[in-house]
């Protein structure tokens, strides 16, 4: 049988055409970086890169909730820490105001030290972070405190979700500092203040174990603090961790292989020309200047 012309032609051009398409396709693997560009390339390989991709930006928000709430809680124990430090001065002045051998002007002296240690707790529960008060409880919006030292928050928690669970990343101010005419720090030193301005030594030492129980439950609950901050910490490093491998396992997946590409495009070229000059040949030039 006869092979036409025609047909050899016909035959010839979809293999030229054919190669032509595949170089644009390397040169274009080369230009953009990436071996899948549209979603025919490779629907299998696509749908990964797309459930890959959904993963990835479910772990940045994740981290994104770390890394709101991580100043949350280093500003939190920092306060606290203070709070501490606070108490801690207090119990020595006490110590010291129950002796039966100092002065009343020396008590005096003693009951302004720890007016300013109450009034340093106080601008301490006052404390915000991007504008929102940070012991009100979810109430972030009002101070913690009235004018009469009584607490107007809330004992709600600012929680974010952690690894499958709930993680409060704030302490309520009544918990924190305590309240005044209810008790806890606030209220014990405004107790050893009137105590030493009244010079009632009995009552300055029985306010000794009440600081002594304060400390201890200041340490308790910065040590609480310092577990939720690890928690943060880990979670954040595993997810970063994840989220890294991820990334790479999609970059196999979508990005070319710059070496292979260039070595594509040179064989494609070659391969075109080639076919050119066989094609000018069989049909003579007069064929490709009718094609364009």
């Amino acid at each position: 049988m006869r092979i036409s012309q025609a047909f050899t032609q016909r035959l010839f051009l979809e293999g030229l055409e054919r190669t032509r398409t595949d170089l644009q396709e390397a040169m274009g693997r080369m230009a953009s970086g990436r071996r899948v560009r549209y979603g025919s390339d490779d629907p299998q390989v696509v749908g990964e890169i797309v459930r890959l991709s959904e993963q990835i930006q479910q772990l940045a928000a994740r981290r994104r909730s770390i890394i709101f709430a991580t100043p949350w809680l280093e500003t939190t124990e920092q306060a606290i820490s203070e709070v501490g430090r606070s108490l801690e001065s207090a119990l020595v002045i006490a110590v010291d105001g129950a002796s039966e051998d100092l002065d009343q002007t020396g008590r005096d002296a003693l009951a302004d030290s720890v007016l300013g240690l109450r009034q340093s707790l106080e601008g301490l529960a006052s404390r915000r972070l991007s504008g929102r008060y940070m012991f009100s409880g979810t109430q972030t919006d009002r101070p913690p405190f009235d004018v009469a030292g009584a607490y107007q928050g809330n004992g709600d928690a600012i929680e974010i979700h952690l690894d499958g669970k709930r993680l409060a990343i704030n302490v309520p101010g009544d918990r924190a500092f305590g309240e005044l005419g209810v008790g806890g720090p606030i209220e014990v030193l405004d107790q050893l203040e009137q105590a030493l301005r009244a010079g009632d030594t009995d009552a300055v030492h029985a306010l000794i174990d009440p600081l002594q129980s304060a400390v201890g439950d200041n340490s308790a609950l910065l040590a609480e603090i310092g577990v939720r901050r690890q928690q943060l910490e880990d979670a954040d490093l595993r997810l970063t961790d994840l989220e890294t491998t991820l990334k790479i396992q999609r970059a196999e997946l979508a990005d070319a292989d710059i070496a292979e590409a260039l070595s594509d495009v040179q064989r494609l070229e070659a391969q075109y020309q080639a076919t050119l000059v066989a094609g000018t040949r069989l049909f003579g030039g007069s064929f490709f200047d009718y094609i364009g």
